[in-house]
């Protein structure tokens, strides 16, 4: 790996200055997923310092080709996330990393994010329920709230529930939170959206060495049919002996109440009545819900509690907080071809944040992202922060459109 100035003959070995070693490998981990507690400064430094003297990141996993070949990166830096980027360069002349490169494949973070600042109100550790929050009470207030009339650094009069952070936790790390560019041929799918839950399950552990996956299911007759049951009592015979009991069904549900959720599955009706009720999050169906499954005191395992995120709709588990929303957002999305067609190296995306502090974002903030995919280049408008949601959905897509077009 090597710099080199983006003005200068990027083949030219008297231009490039050869990456350290140990500054590499930092960068090479973060991306993979497998950083360290160091890595994160050692690569944060390398990017503000590539940025800031506007530097190329180029690859040498393919150096052995005739002519040389050299996938090219972009360093950013996005303050209004507090994420460091290496921006992978694609286009008819810009060749690929080899397959066997570490940036071949996506990484860990997503959206070629390579450092992101950790949120306090984001748990760490394991996907699990201490006994004694299962049956806290909750509040229809423990949500972020509706982002139009929200100001910056308001703080919010009731914190999230325990399980309502779990479930914003495995939101992201399936990337619902975001809503990536399209591609043509490819249309939004609860299919790919129940994939990408499945995904992230397998990267969260509920104890050591035992992912979420092997005690989660995305059907609600899971419950019914016990089968959630037996996945737990089969994980815990190898888990520790003081290891929780639990387990978690996440699916799509067309109405919710404080004590019950209520939907069809597979043109079969379900009602789901939890122990300690559901806590429901701010705005109208649809939801996406996530519901506990634990020993009751008797040692039965049943539905103990649930937390229900609205969404935006069966093909997107888009998070939403009020129901307004789902128009601007749906006007939104429509730009996203115009924005590419009128420039084809202009890609438009929308990602919302569910952890902050009250320094720098509301929770539930929503957020533009533009990338140039032949200059590296990326932007971000904070559409809350703006206040920019307050406007009629057709009044705001237009604004977003113009805004995204005189980036470049």
């Amino acid at each position: 790996m090597w710099t080199a100035p983006k003005t200068s003959d990027i083949e030219s070995a008297a231009n490039r200055e050869i990456v350290d070693p140990t500054v590499r490998d930092a960068v090479r981990r973060l991306w993979i997923g497998l950083g360290r507690p160091e890595d994160r400064d050692v690569a944060a430094a390398f990017i503000e310092r590539a940025h800031e003297e506007g530097l190329w990141v180029a690859c040498d996993c393919r150096g052995e080709e005739q002519p040389p070949a050299f996938p090219l990166m972009a360093p950013a830096y996005l303050r209004g996330h507090g994420t460091y980027y290496l921006r992978r360069l694609f286009g008819e002349t810009r060749p690929l990393h080899a397959k066997s490169c570490p940036f071949y494949g996506e990484p860990a973070l997503g959206h070629d994010a390579v450092v992101e600042r950790a949120a306090p109100a984001r748990p760490d550790g394991y996907f699990l329920l201490d006994r004694y929050l299962i049956g806290a009470p909750v509040s229809r207030s423990q949500t972020p709230g509706g982002p139009s009339g929200r100001t910056r650094g308001a703080p919010t009069t009731n914190s999230p529930s325990m399980l309502r952070r779990q479930f914003w936790r495995l939101i992201e790390q399936a990337r619902l939170n975001r809503i990536r560019p399209p591609v043509r041929g490819q249309r939004p799918s609860y299919r790919l959206e129940y994939a990408s839950l499945k995904d992230a399950a397998e990267a969260l552990l509920v104890d050591e060495g035992t992912p979420l996956a092997r005690v989660f299911e995305t059907v609600p007759t899971a419950i019914e049919r016990r089968s959630i049951y037996a996945k737990i009592r089969e994980a815990a015979k190898d888990a520790d002996e003081d290891a929780p009991l639990q387990g978690y069904v996440c699916f799509y549900a067309g109405r919710v109440s404080e004590k019950a959720i209520i939907g069809t599955f597979a043109e079969t009706p379900f009602e789901i009545t939890p122990t300690y009720g559901v806590d429901v999050g701010g705005g109208e169906g649809p939801y996406l819900v996530l519901v506990l499954i634990g020993p009751t005191k008797s040692g039965d395992l049943q539905p103990l509690k649930a937390v229900a995120q609205p969404v935006l709709n069966g093909r997107r588990f888009f998070p939403v907080f009020d129901a307004g929303e789902r128009a601007r957002i749906d006007a939104l999305i429509g730009k996203q071809f115009a924005v590419a067609k009128a420039n084809p190296n202009l890609k438009l995306s929308f990602e919302r944040p569910l952890f902050g502090d009250d320094q720098e974002h509301v929770p539930g903030a929503l957020i533009a992202l533009l990338t140039s995919m032949e200059t590296g280049a990326i932007y971000d408008l904070d559409l809350t922060a703006a206040r920019m949601l307050d406007q009629a959905p057709e009044s705001l897509a237009s604004d977003v459109t113009e805004w995204a077009l005189s980036c470049e």
